[in-house]
């Protein structure tokens, strides 16, 4: 489902939305250790996408109404930094936004989505 501006304006005279939030915090909860990491959690989009997916899934099961694609430090620059191609990093960058699509499609098709909201 796309969000459409009349999407955003319901939800402001609601009272807005819920936003996902501390993505490598909670992460870091999960085990994960950025530190000197200077990829942080989009490190995790090419060594663990299922962390990623897990993360997203927890912050819906939350409550969020809106997810972040884990791609905050995520950059041609900074993979390029870890030996990979533009290629690669452009293909990490889809990943994420991937990700989070397909985390939120999997969502809405359960019951407890429906019981959520």
């Amino acid at each position: 489902m796309a969000v459409t501006v009349e999407h955003l304006r319901v939800a402001l005279r609601r009272g807005g939305w819920v936003l996902d939030g501390g993505s490598a915090t909670t992460l870091e909860g999960m085990g994960f250790d950025f530190t000197g990491d200077h990829l942080w959690s989009a490190r995790l989009l090419r060594d663990n996408p299922t962390a990623i997916r897990a993360m997203h899934l927890a912050f819906l099961e939350a409550g969020a109404h809106v997810i972040e694609t884990c791609t905050y430090q995520a950059s041609r620059a900074g993979f390029s930094k870890v030996g990979m191609s533009d290629a690669e990093a452009d293909g990490m960058l889809r990943l994420g936004v991937q990700l989070a699509h397909e985390t939120v499609q999997e969502f809405i098709a359960t019951p407890h989505f429906n019981a959520a909201r």
